[in-house]
């Protein structure tokens, strides 16, 4: 293999594609440190292919004999020095630059710049490993340029290596473009999108813009269903998928690029969803795994806050997005190119800030004017992607007012340890109902990291109305009837099978026991079953932090199980 040999750089400038509508003046927070995954990187001290967790250096060899499935279950995390190489932080000290115009920005973009390029040679070490990790790196750079166009361009030689690695970047990803019917794919079309027209005067600069678009177009319809939901059924996957397809439609739109019809109704659908989703405070429920991706990012947000959302759709269409979170982030459409917004008409829109259904991904949402509780009711078949899936068939989240109540707990990790990889997928970590028996662990245990291996009830709704939902979750030929009502501010939840059965609810406060009832600020438990417990467990909000939330545990016998929550802040 001799692809280094085969690579030809031409003496090309980095074109623009995304003219700023006009400058922002919230300038973020001057720190030369990065965290990534909750640990702080000096960047004067930067090493590019370590995992500063575990300490383990990924060893600087042709990308292709570093083999990741050796570091499995070892302490070990290849996202780590991922993330860190994306370079998010390069597109906001692009921004600091635009709006403080201090000099430092550019020359610590600079130095960070050549440090990376330096101390990864093409194709060589951990960094060259997945071609979503180059598309995604290439496309902050990309706009990181945009942010520093007036001095790149005076600074000849500079450009020249940013030039001349953007088309390493896009020979790389045109060479490996990923075929795993995933976020990946989506990832590679995106990146290959920017470096297209980025590279514009290079030679195969046509080719790599007809490749992108088509495959675009393509994983659009397979991998988005028809309710606007990615059909990985993860809302933070869905949050990156979505930023891949809204920020390439904005990215055509600025350039005069069509895209179908279909990609831009399925991409508003998607807006849809999100719209449905987040709470009064724009947070997320974190349903199935969350890795904490982005594509770009363009403003500054808590982890799990997925408000901005609204106001990237609105910069695509002339529409307001209808959602419980009334909140909007002008700061982000003042960081993208002015379009001309596509017209919606009112026949296609859904009210997602009442009760809703989005039935061909299986995600059911009871809402009133302070709840939004999310059911999920997927449906496992041939059209499903399970590589971000946990065993959280049956479970809820709910949020009051601003407020998480009910949650899930997140992933925390992919690859350091099988243990706590599983015990975060497991049935035990959502807010669902099993049998209490020995046959039931085929349900929730998985030989792998990601997912191939997994099985799953079915489940089958039977009711569905704006204060209610009723649906059948079956273990091979064992049926529990599930009902889930919403009242003004309680929520009742029946559970009934013919054995013994074990709930679930983790809850987003430090429960304590006040008689017959557990409680906490504004919330209160009650349940009429034979046995309640509860426990600390481990929650993840975002990947790689660990904290505690409380897990309440219901049992109870053949019959049924009334468990009552009472939210009163």
């Amino acid at each position: 293999m001799n692809l280094i040999g085969r690579n030809r750089i031409y003496a090309i400038p980095v074109n623009s594609l995304w003219n700023v509508c006009r400058d922002n003046k919230i300038v973020k927070k001057r720190n030369d440190d990065i965290e990534i995954f909750g640990r702080i990187i000096q960047i004067d001290k930067i090493q590019w292919n370590r995992d500063y967790v575990s300490g383990f250096e990924f060893p600087k060899e042709r990308f292709d004999r570093i083999h990741i499935k050796k570091i499995f279950n070892k302490g070990i995390d290849i996202k780590f020095p991922w993330e860190l190489s994306r370079c998010y932080f390069f597109v906001a000290w692009g921004q600091n630059f635009r709006n403080t115009q201090n000099f430092e920005y550019y020359q610590l973009f600079r130095k960070t710049l050549r440090s990376w390029i330096k101390e990864n040679p093409f194709l060589v070490g951990v960094n060259w490993q997945c071609t979503m990790e180059v598309a995604i790196r290439a496309s902050n750079w990309i706009i990181a340029c945009e942010l520093f166009r007036e001095e790149i361009n005076g600074d000849t030689e500079f450009e020249k290596e940013i030039a001349g690695s953007l088309q390493q970047h896009a020979l790389y990803v045109d060479w490996f473009t990923e075929d795993l019917k995933n976020n990946h794919d989506i990832s590679n079309y995106a990146g290959l999108l920017f470096l297209s027209l980025s590279l514009g005067r290079h030679p195969r600069s046509g080719y790599w813009k007809k490749k992108a678009l088509a495959g675009l177009e393509k994983t659009m319809m397979e991998q988005v269903f028809d309710d606007g939901v990615s059909y990985e059924y993860s809302t933070s996957y869905h949050r990156l998928v979505l930023e891949f397809f809204a920020i390439s439609a904005i990215v055509c739109r600025a350039n005069g690029i069509p895209l179908s019809n279909e990609y831009y109704g399925k991409l508003f659908r998607m807006f849809e969803f999100s719209a449905a989703y987040i709470n009064a405070a724009g947070m997320e429920p974190q349903i199935n795994d969350n890795d904490s991706g982005r594509f770009i990012v363009f403003s500054e947000t808590r982890e799990g806050d997925h408000s901005y959302l609204l106001s990237l759709g609105e910069h695509i269409y002339d529409h307001s997005f209808i959602s419980q979170c009334t909140i909007r982030r002008s700061d982000i459409r003042l960081w993208l190119p002015g379009i001309k917004r596509r017209q919606i008409k009112k026949n296609e829109t859904r009210n997602t800030a009442e009760s809703i259904a989005f039935e061909k991904s299986g995600f059911y949402f009871l809402k009133n004017r302070f709840c939004n509780l999310m059911v999920n009711c997927n449906d496992i078949n041939k059209d499903a992607m399970l590589l971000h899936k946990h065993f959280d068939l049956g479970s809820f989240t709910l949020s009051y007012k601003d407020r998480m109540i009910i949650i899930d707990p997140g992933t925390y990790t992919y690859t350091r340890s099988l243990k706590k990889r599983n015990y975060f997928r497991s049935i035990g970590s959502h807010n669902t109902v099993i049998f209490s028996d020995p046959q039931m662990e085929q349900f929730s245990q998985s030989r792998s990291f990601f997912g191939s291996k997994l099985t799953f009830p079915d489940v089958h709704v039977t009711a569905f109305k704006p204060d209610c939902i009723k649906f059948q979750l079956i273990y091979h030929s064992r049926v529990i009837d599930r009902s889930i009502e919403l009242d003004e501010n309680r929520i009742v939840i029946k559970d009934s099978g013919g054995g013994r059965l074990t709930s679930y609810l983790h809850v987003n406060s430090r429960l304590r026991k006040i008689g017959s009832e557990f409680a906490a600020t504004g919330v209160s438990i009650k349940s009429d079953c034979e046995s309640a417990k509860l426990r600390k467990s481990p929650c993840s909000a975002s990947y790689g932090v660990l904290s505690h939330s409380t897990t309440c545990l219901v049992q109870k016998g053949p019959g049924t199980i009334a468990t009552q929550i009472y939210l009163s802040f």
